[in-house]
């Protein structure tokens, strides 16, 4: 293959896995690099327009009572986060996504820990049939990996839920038994395929890095993307590095680059090419062809109040207690404003 003509081919179809694999591969010098982010931005501009969209974040709406944790949950470093006292009470959440909605954001992803059984079960489907019932306008999207069973999504889709992410982050079996002892991959995937049997929208993320001890892995990169084609109602894909986290059994793990991150970005785009991809808060996300900004004015308790910028001096508005909206929607939407793109809710 020759890869300026698979970039010229991109622009009026959509890469294969063998292509998509070929171009992360090859682009190994900083003009490649830029030719290949140069293609994705233009085809994200030509097929969604140029403009980006953002929807909100809530954490945490369920505590996490895996066990044995995963060996790279943020929950190894400060012990507070998915613990009980980090979950938001349901009335605290309406009050917060109020104030989200009178600031333009029309959806927002509800994120917590995956909470097991039938305890955790009973309490995801009373909380989302509460939230669609007191937030009608707000496009509420589930993200509290298999706390719940497939069977019960078309039920929250008929309440009103617009879509749920349960992640995979990778589709190696035996990266997921050794890094997710206490969960099963399969339990995802089988949440993913109903919600693309039912026409529930879906969000699914890949982490660059993990369990590759700092070596790219093209070939698995490529393929997860590839597997996500199947699904007819893919609506959002997250690229992010691995991170490693401190007082974590994979603390000194080589964390995942940002270059490949990038790269995987711009594949993404041009694999599937009408999805909303997430990054879009950062000029070089933008240019790798990301068209969604995920985590604009979080709510969250006051004590783990995040999204807030490295560069700016987030504002905080507090609700009721110590819930919190981090006001980041100026600094994280500047960069696409100032790169002559839109801003949009999702």
């Amino acid at each position: 293959m020759d890869f300026d003509k698979v970039l010229r081919e991109a622009r009026h179809r959509a890469i294969d896995v063998w292509e998509a694999e070929f171009l992360m591969r090859k682009a190994s010098t900083w003009d490649r690099v830029l030719e290949l982010m140069r293609v994705a931005s233009r085809v994200r501009d030509e097929v969604l327009g140029p403009r980006i969209k953002v929807m909100g974040f809530v954490a945490s709406v369920t505590p996490c009572t895996v066990e044995p944790w995963c060996k790279y949950c943020f929950r190894w470093a400060r012990r507070k986060l998915f613990a009980q006292r980090d979950v938001l009470e349901p009335w605290e959440i309406v009050e917060a996504l109020r104030v989200v909605e009178s600031m333009g954001v029309r959806s927002v992803e509800l994120g917590g820990g995956t909470y097991l059984g039938e305890m955790g079960r009973l309490y995801t489907t009373n909380l989302v049939r509460y939230l669609c019932r007191e937030l009608p306008r707000m496009g509420l999207w589930l993200n509290n990996g298999p706390s719940y069973r497939p069977s019960d999504l078309a039920l929250m889709k008929g309440w009103g839920l617009a879509g749920a992410a349960c992640n995979f982050e990778t589709l190696d079996e035996r990266k997921y038994i050794v890094l997710r002892p206490g969960l099963k991959l399969r339990d995802r995937i089988e949440i993913v395929d109903e919600c693309d049997r039912i026409g529930l929208w879906i969000d699914q993320t890949l982490l660059i890095g993990l369990g590759d001890n700092g070596a790219p892995n093209y070939s698995e990169w490529a393929w997860f993307l590839h597997r996500l084609m199947k699904y007819r109602f893919l609506k959002i894909v997250e690229i992010h590095p691995f991170r490693p986290t401190w007082g974590s059994p994979c603390e000194n793990d080589a964390p995942g680059s940002i270059v490949e991150t990038l790269k995987a970005m711009a594949v993404a785009r041009l694999m599937l090419r009408d999805v909303e991809i997430s990054g879009a808060q950062t000029p070089q996300g933008i240019l790798a062809g990301a068209s969604l900004v995920m985590h604009v004015l979080p709510v969250t308790r006051a004590f783990r109040a995040w999204g807030r910028s490295e560069v700016f001096a987030s504002k905080m508005i507090r609700v009721v207690n110590d819930v919190v909206v981090v006001d980041n929607l100026d600094e994280y939407t500047r960069p696409a404003r100032e790169m002559g793109l839109s801003v949009e809710p999702l």
